[in-house]
């Protein structure tokens, strides 16, 4: 028997939580292309919750397409300052 390994991405309700999506992929596939996958299965006003890993500008504009809203962590390598523009 092979030992293959999979990698899981899931959607999960917050308020009930049960499964809303689920996606399936070989085992070094990267986390977010897991997540793009299951873009689709968003509706509007959802709000995604996800690491730092999901932290990108283009995956922010996907998911604002979708009337939705996101909460990421900020990637590390992303600088922040508090300083007011004019």
């Amino acid at each position: 028997m092979d030992n293959q390994r999979a990698k899981i991405g899931v959607i999960f309700s917050l308020v009930t939580g049960a499964a809303i999506a689920l996606c399936i992929d070989v085992l070094n596939t990267h986390d977010i292309k897991l997540a793009r996958k299951l873009y689709s299965f968003l509706k509007p006003n959802d709000v995604l919750l996800g690491d730092r890993a999901f932290c990108a500008y283009a995956d922010m504009v996907a998911i604002i397409k979708l009337q939705c809203d996101a909460v990421f962590r900020k990637h590390q390598s992303r600088t922040t300052t508090m300083r007011e523009w004019h």
